[in-house]
C-alpha cells in the first residue's frame, strides 16, 4: 500500500495549527520538563517567523 503525502509551503494560516502541534508533541515527550520551564520555551517558540526559516 502506498501513501501519498503533499507537502505544501508554510504560510501564516497554519500557525495556530502548528503551535498546537509543537505544544501536544512536547507534553508527550518531554515529562522531564517543569511547567515553568515549557512555558518559557512555548513564549520563545510564538515569538518564531517561521517565513523566515527557508
Amino acid at each position: 500500500m502506498s501513501t501519498n503525502i503533499l507537502i505544501i509551503p508554510y504560510s501564516d494560516k497554519f500557525r495556530a495549527q502548528l503551535i498546537t502541534v509543537w505544544e501536544s508533541s512536547v507534553l508527550a515527550t518531554h515529562d522531564f520538563l517543569k511547567k515553568a520551564d515549557f512555558m518559557a520555551i512555548k513564549e520563545a517558540v510564538q515569538t518564531i517567523d517561521f517565513n523566515a526559516l527557508y
